[in-house]
C-alpha cells in the first residue's frame, strides 16, 4: 500500500494538470442537477488534493474546484429558470424525493441567500438547491453572489482539508499513515453513498 500511494504521488507530480482537470470535472458533475447523486465529488477532490500536497499546483486546484462547483450549480439554476415548477416531476427530483424538493424550494424562497451558501455543504441537498433557486425566481445576481461564496467555501474545505491530510501523513514515517489515508477516503465515499441512498428512499 505504501508503494501504491508513492505511485499516486509520483503520478501527480508528472500529470498534475490532468489531475486538476479531473478535480474540476468531479466538482462540476457533483454539483450538476441530477448528476450529484452518482458522483462522490468530495472524495475525488480530497484524494486529488492529497496527491498534490506539497506542489504549487494545489493553489491552482482550489479555484478550479470552486469554478467547477460554481458552473455545475449554474446548470441546475438554468434548468430551474427554464422549466420552473415542472422540474418537480423530473427524474432527479423523484430520486431525491418530492418532499425534500418542496422543502428546499420553500427554504430558498423564505431564507434566500443564506440557504444557497449553507446548503452547498450538505450532501443530497446541494444538487437540488441551485435548481430550486431558479424555480423560486431568485435573481441571477443574487444567486451568483451566494453560489460563488458557497462554492469557495466548499472547495476550501475539501481541497485544503486534503492538503492538510496529505502533508501530515506524508511527513510521517509510520506505516500507519497510508492505511489511515485510505480509510478516511473510503469512509468519506461510503458516507456520501449512504446519504444519497437515504435521500432516495
Amino acid at each position: 500500500m505504501t508503494s501504491a500511494v508513492t505511485d499516486l504521488l509520483n503520478l501527480a507530480s508528472e500529470h498534475g494538470p490532468t489531475l486538476v482537470l479531473i478535480m474540476f470535472a468531479a466538482s462540476f458533475a457533483e454539483a450538476a442537477f441530477g448528476l450529484g447523486a452518482f458522483v462522490p465529488g468530495e472524495t475525488v477532490v480530497a484524494a486529488g488534493a492529497f496527491a498534490l500536497s506539497g506542489q504549487g499546483l494545489v493553489l491552482g486546484a482550489w479555484p478550479a474546484v470552486a469554478l467547477g462547483a460554481f458552473l455545475g450549480d449554474h446548470a441546475g439554476y438554468l434548468l430551474g429558470r427554464r422549466f420552473g415548477p415542472a422540474l418537480a416531476r423530473s427524474a432527479p427530483v423523484r430520486k431525491a424525493g418530492e418532499d425534500r424538493w418542496n422543502r428546499v424550494t420553500g427554504l430558498v424562497r423564505e431564507r434566500g441567500l443564506w440557504v444557497l451558501v449553507v446548503a452547498r455543504l450538505v450532501p443530497g441537498i446541494r444538487t437540488l438547491v441551485a435548481a430550486a433557486a431558479g424555480v423560486a425566481g431568485v435573481g441571477y445576481g443574487r444567486f451568483a453572489l451566494a453560489d460563488a461564496a458557497g462554492a469557495l467555501l466548499w472547495s476550501s474545505l475539501w481541497v485544503f482539508g486534503g492538503v492538510a491530510m496529505g502533508r501530515s501523513l506524508v511527513s510521517t514515517t509510520s506505516s500507519v499513515a497510508v492505511p489511515v489515508f485510505v480509510g478516511i477516503v473510503a469512509v468519506a465515499g461510503a458516507v456520501a453513498v449512504i446519504r444519497r441512498r437515504r435521500g432516495r428512499s
